[in-house]
């Protein structure tokens, strides 16, 4: 065991001293040698999260979890975003296992409170938001997880330390930047999945679907890092570099059964359903009260017929579970002492980040209202040439004539939408590339022997590309969908189309060509970038030194002073195809997006301790905070924390905080233009059964002649509109926490944290959910919620075109609480001669998670305000909820590092809650009881089982062998009516449960 080992352990055993109080790490590296017992000199000083006041003695009064570099190695993940959804403070965001919704990026969510509530940190400093779309939190696929020394995940409030955003809470990277030697890493993984679920087997079967059977390897992973580090200038300088490669190859849902197609719900159960945008084409025609018709083009027989639940298209068989990526990070990490008084640092990063999002085939979503000329068929005639004499017969006779305008001879058009899978022309790719640039240039240290400084400037740039393919053109397909036959005879599109123009023919099987989709697939592109500029100086005072302390103190009062500035800025720029809104089947028109605002700060932290050794007060200290931050978006905050620590003896410690944090609205939340396209799920007015009544529909917009005769998207979409608000100011968080430290002395290595904590709220600012706004305009009449449902004036709908959809853009407009309890548990067992057991136990206990859109609604019959509805998400998932948000959730893991050949064996339970349908909640805004079918309204518990072993097989090689989900459990079934558009894939909730069955991986260290 080299130096670098000792020095590892040893810091590692001071840093667990330190945050002792405040955090137990989710597992300790094996034993240390006798030779680290007593940390070398040149240790570093102790970074404690969520205070400027750096000491080794400082702990935390919030609370805090920690994972070290042991369990990243132990987890066998080699993604950020993976190792730390494992953690039960941390939701699914963004991630690997997204396609349909990906935007390439990875995120972190504290406490179900949205990544745009946590702030990331790296030692400590800002890390810049991850893309150009205006956000505000970041993309961690910068981070390499080699080089990650520690995470501190804190809960609550610290924007009084931090800034804006630290409202659920930190998580702070600190990375290894005193690296001595050389370290290569190499990683192998893969997915082993046993498909054995004759139940979905017989049904994909039976609906005429591949069944895929027996064990099928996918998403293969290969990882390589190099760290390097030196000392220099007779060790007044380090320089550590480090460059990490990371390539993982996709699998889509066709490959297991419990996904192979998009599960709905029949008479009789589960069924196979889909999109009705299919491969023989959805014909659809309407008049005043309604559908009168609904018909497809047979793809076996041609045959133009009525179109049946067996017509909808598999969409899920090919969309992505794990998306390809290919990943290079580099960077470096330099320090040096210019003497006892001054050290220059400078840390850099780099990141490329190339990936592909891979859905079901795009194709014409009814996006045109379209005429259909029944006239006659020849050279110079108007009469659509393609279609054949039996759907002539059928869409140009009298009766359909006569249903959709009384009285219209059979010869004139017919107006027809058209929704028709390009089965063609392939899947929709969606290619992310995301480069990142972090640097940081500072220079610290101390003068007049009380006081220390540290003053730093820093920038983040983001650029990405996003280019999307395969998808059609809407405004080629309203011309190639309107043949006629020219005065030559051959088959052209009418005017106004171009000589280019060619006809699309979706009325036989076979009909579209190589040459049709060479006009009508068009690549959409979108480019943009993001930037932070950071200046930064704060000094620390140890008071002490001159005095001012109690007199039953060991120490004296510490104060931190400074001041920061910070711009933030981005720019998208979306090429003509996003910004006419001319993606068939896309999220509507994108606009181009440029703004940017900046923020002046001061603040100001101490801590001060007031008893040490005393009876009943082993320890006392109180500490607080202020920033006040001026924006040019016309605004102030003022922000501050008060936190107190007490431990009566040693054994016990109490401790308690109050914060009030902001989050400032981000640029994409007040700049970015209106947009139409899917988003909502499920309209509870249509069908022909309804869950509102007539008269609630009626505050929606629908007729009497529309209510129970409103068409059904077999996709579950409605259209919503998106957008941006000026008039945005920020939201105001108030968090406390209570928490309990014990570490007894008659039970030695064993201590526990319980730590309450309440996060509330106000002024928050989120798109509200169509859904909601739907629920709440028929409950209530709210004037404000009806006026953003636009109905289509022509039918009624919410996603036939985009002339029907729900406004929900970004407002201050209502509440949102968490409440809940972390758990910590650690207990380390010296087995003399067999090394050691390391027990740990993390868990978070969520009370209530609460939202409130609305905090105030007029009465629909006075107009008095009320207090408007709300829900409470605590126990459920679903279309609202979104991912599941079980009461409990706990990681526990038992390590034994034995004294045989550096042999180290890991065992890990990771335990996810029940939780229900949200549909089942029994708030007005999320109860729709008829949406829920037996057996598939709950997720039941679910536990995971993750073994590894590494062993030393040189002195300076070490191979690990591990599995994460050895039982290669399925992940729960969510049918297509709770399964909601992003977060829910492929039946199931993927960044929240294991989508494809156990991981497999080997993984070898080399250091020199």
């Amino acid at each position: 065991m080299g130096k670098n080992r000792i020095l590892q352990h040893a810091v590692h055993a001071v840093l667990t001293a330190a945050a002792a109080s405040a955090a137990v790490p989710a597992a300790y590296a094996q034993t240390a040698p006798a030779a680290a017992a007593a940390a070398p000199s040149d240790i570093q000083e102790v970074i404690v999260t969520g205070t400027r006041i750096q000491s080794g003695n400082l702990i935390s009064a919030s609370p805090i979890t920690t994972v070290t570099n042991l369990d990243i190695q132990q987890s066998g993940l080699t993604r950020v975003e993976d190792i730390l959804n494992n953690l039960p403070q941390v939701f699914a965001g963004q991630g690997s296992n997204m396609s349909n919704g990906a935007d390439g990026t990875a995120t972190l969510d504290l406490h179900d409170l949205g990544p745009q509530r946590t702030l990331v940190l790296v030692n400590g400093k800002r890390l810049a938001p991850g893309a150009p779309d205006g956000r505000n939190f970041t993309d961690i696929n910068q981070i390499p997880a080699e080089l990650i020394e520690r995470v501190d995940v804190l809960t609550g409030g610290a924007s009084s330390t931090y800034g804006a955003d630290a409202v659920s809470g930190v998580v702070n990277f600190i990375m290894n930047t005193h690296y001595e030697g050389v370290k290569i890493d190499a990683q192998y993984g893969m997915f082993n999945h046993n498909n054995h679920e004759p139940f979905y087997q017989n049904l994909v079967a039976s609906s005429g679907f591949n069944a895929p059977t027996g064990s099928v390897d996918s998403g293969f992973q290969k990882n390589v890092s190099f760290i390097a580090g030196s000392n220099f200038a007779d060790g007044a300088g380090n320089a550590t570099v480090y460059a990490t490669y990371d390539n993982q190859a996709q699998n889509i849902g066709g490959q297991f059964d419990y996904s192979a197609c998009s599960l709905s719900h029949g008479k009789t159960g589960a069924i196979c359903g889909g999109s009705g945008t299919n491969a023989g084409g959805t014909f659809l025609a309407y008049n005043s009260s309604g559908n009168i018709l609904h018909n497809t083009v047979d793809p076996k027989t041609g045959v133009f017929r009525p179109s049946v639940a067996g017509d909808n298209f598999n969409f899920g068989a090919l969309n992505f579970f794990q998306r390809p990526a290919e990943r290079w990070t580099a960077g470096s990490f330099i320090n040096y002492d210019v003497n006892e008084h001054v050290k220059v640092y400078n840390e850099f990063m780099f990141m490329r980040n190339e990936t592909t999002g891979g859905i079901a085939p795009g194709g014409d979503f009814a996006n045109n209202l379209l005429n259909l000329d029944c006239g006659p068929v020849g050279p110079g005639l108007s009469g659509n040439p393609l279609i054949t004499a039996q759907e002539r017969g059928i869409l140009c006779g009298p009766t359909l004539a006569a249903q959709q305008v009384p009285g219209q001879p059979a010869s004139n058009t017919l107006q027809y939408y058209l929704q028709r899978r390009n089965i063609e022309g392939g899947l929709r790719l969606t290619d992310f590339t995301n480069t990142d640039f972090h640097e940081v240039i500072g220079v610290k240290g101390d003068f007049l022997s009380a006081w220390k400084y540290d003053a730093y400037a820093q920038v983040g740039i983001t650029d990405q590309q996003q280019l999307q393919l395969n998808n059609f053109s809407a405004s080629k397909l309203a011309l190639a969908e309107n043949p006629v036959t020219n005065t030559a005879g051959n088959i052209v599109c009418g005017p106004p189309a171009p000589s280019s123009c060619v006809p699309y023919n979706p009325w036989v099987p076979g009909g579209v060509t190589a040459a049709q989709l060479n006009y009508l697939q068009t690549p959409a592109l979108q480019q943009g970038s993001s930037r932070e500029y950071v200046a930064h100086v704060d000094v620390t005072g140890d008071l002490g030194k001159y005095g001012v302390q109690t007199p039953w103190a060991k120490s004296g009062l510490q104060v931190n002073l400074g001041g920061e500035y910070r711009s933030e800025s981005a720019v998208l720029q979306p090429d003509e195809e996003n910004l006419l809104g001319d993606i068939a089947g896309g999220a509507g028109a994108l606009l181009p997006l440029a703004g940017n605002y900046h923020v002046a700060e001061v603040f100001t932290e101490f801590n001060a301790p007031i008893f040490d050794d005393m009876p009943f007060a082993n320890q006392l200290t109180v500490n607080g905070g202020y920033r006040y931050s001026k924006y040019t978006l016309g605004f102030s905050t003022n922000t501050y924390k008060i936190g107190l620590e007490w431990a009566p003896i040693r054994d016990i410690r109490f401790r308690a905080s109050y914060n009030q944090a902001v989050r400032a609205p981000n640029i994409g939340e007040l700049f970015t233009t209106a947009s139409i396209g899917p988003g909502g799920s499920i309209d509870p007015c249509w069908g022909p059964t309804p869950t509102l009544t007539a008269a609630q529909c009626a505050r929606t917009g629908v007729t009497a002649a529309q209510y129970g005769n409103l068409g059904v998207n077999p996709a579950s979409q409605f259209n919503v509109q998106t957008g941006g608000n000026a008039n945005l100011h920020a939201e105001t968080a108030h968090t406390w926490s209570y928490g309990l430290v014990f570490q007894p002395t008659f039970l030695p290595n064993f201590s526990a944290t319980f730590d309450y904590y309440d996060i509330r709220i106000t002024g928050a600012i989120f798109q509200q959910s169509g859904v909601s706004i739907i629920t709440d305009c028929a409950l209530t009449g709210n004037a404000d919620q009806c006026g953003a449902i636009h109905r289509n004036p022509a039918n009624g709908s919410l996603w036939l075109t985009n002339a029907g959809y729900v406004a929900t853009l970004s407002a201050n407009s209502g509440l949102v609480e968490n409440k809940g309890v972390d758990v910590n548990l650690h207990y380390s067992l010296p087995m003399e001669g067999f090394g050691k057991l390391v027990f740990n136990l993390q868990g978070t206990d969520t009370i209530s998670n609460v939202t409130q859109p609305q905090t105030s609604v007029p009465d629909p019959v006075s107009g008095a305000l009320l207090a408007g509805p709300q829900y409470n998400c605590a126990g459920f998932e679903g279309v609202t909820c979104l991912n599941p948000l079980p009461h409990w959730r706990h990681v526990f893991s038992t390590d034994w590092a034995t004294p045989w050949q550096g042999l180290d064996l890991h065992a890990q339970w990771r335990y996810i809650g029940r939780t229900q349908v949200d549909a089942l909640n029994q708030s007005p805004l999320l109860s729709s009881p008829s949406t829920v079918y037996p057996g598939y309204d709950h997720v039941a518990s679910y536990s995971y089982l993750d073994l590894s072993a590494s062993v030393s097989v040189a002195s300076n090689v070490t191979v690990r062998l591990g599995a994460n989900n050895v039982l290669d459990k399925d992940p729960p079934i969510i049918l297509s009516a709770n399964c909601p558009v992003g977060p829910c894939n492929n039946n199931t909730w993927t960044q929240t449960y294991d989508p494809t069955g156990r991981f497999l991986y080997a993984h070898v260290e080399a250091k020199f």
